[in-house]
């Protein structure tokens, strides 16, 4: 992956709350922590070969405060599974009965059998999540989850989402809340220029590289993740160094 370096020093709003909601120093902070996860499974077409194979490394927020806690859970499980588990199910559940459906629609596929026999690959399956802290403070964290899928071509494909919690109130952080209103423009001019610098070149297929929600602010800048790139996850962030 490959990592663009940006400065965009006037159309931040910064991720500071309000005053009135700002939490007093003297209070205590118990920082929520995180377990690992893992869930791997497969299942065969026929006898042998071809495969379906569903692979999950997770994570799982424990302790801190419950709400930030069940933000980060629930974000994470929506990302990977597409709900919230329901009820007192568990994640690990959750992700055991999502791989019996996957496998379910993979074994009811309409089978040619000449080319079954001349390409298996051709029916192989693959998806893999994997889940990393990226950035933690007492009033941020950033986690990006990667999905990788492989669908039987000449060869997968891959997308990283961002994942970024502001601590005062917990919240999910969206671009409106680090990017003042009608930056969107000027945002995505300098993102294109970036990204079409010469150490890019014949790295990049669009004429504008389009503003996402896709974007998390850290201490060095604020990386944004932007599929533009060979149907892989390009890296634009604003670098201090």
């Amino acid at each position: 992956m490959r990592v663009i370096s940006f400065l965009l020093p006037f159309i931040l709003l910064g991720c500071q709350a309000d005053p009135g909601e700002l939490v007093s120093l003297e209070e205590e902070w118990t920082a929520v922590l995180f377990e690992p996860l893992t869930f791997a499974d497969s299942v065969s077409l026929r006898t042998g070969i071809p495969y379906s194979t569903f692979r999950v490394s997770t994570l799982v927020a424990t302790g801190g405060d419950p709400l930030l806690r069940d933000t980060i859970n629930n974000a994470l499980a929506t990302a990977i599974i597409g709900h919230v588990p329901a009820g007192d199910s568990t994640l690990e559940a959750a992700l055991s009965a999502h791989a019996d459906r996957l496998f379910a629609n993979y074994r009811s596929t309409e089978v040619d059998e000449d080319l079954l026999k001349e390409a298996p690959h051709t029916y192989s399956r693959q998806e893999e999540y994997r889940t990393e802290v990226v950035y933690q403070s007492d009033s941020l964290y950033v986690l990006t989850n990667t999905w990788y899928g492989y669908q039987g071509g000449a060869h997968g494909m891959s997308h990283t989402e961002l994942l970024t919690f502001t601590l005062h109130p917990v919240r999910r952080l969206r671009f409106r809340d680090v990017f003042v209103d009608g930056s969107e423009d000027t945002l995505s001019q300098l993102l294109t220029d970036r990204a079409k610098a010469p150490d890019m070149a014949g790295r990049i297929y669009v004429d504008t590289v389009p503003v996402t929600e896709n974007m998390a602010p850290l201490p060095d800048g604020v990386r944004f993740f932007v599929r533009t790139l060979r149907d892989r996850p390009l890296c634009l962030r604003y670098d201090c160094s």
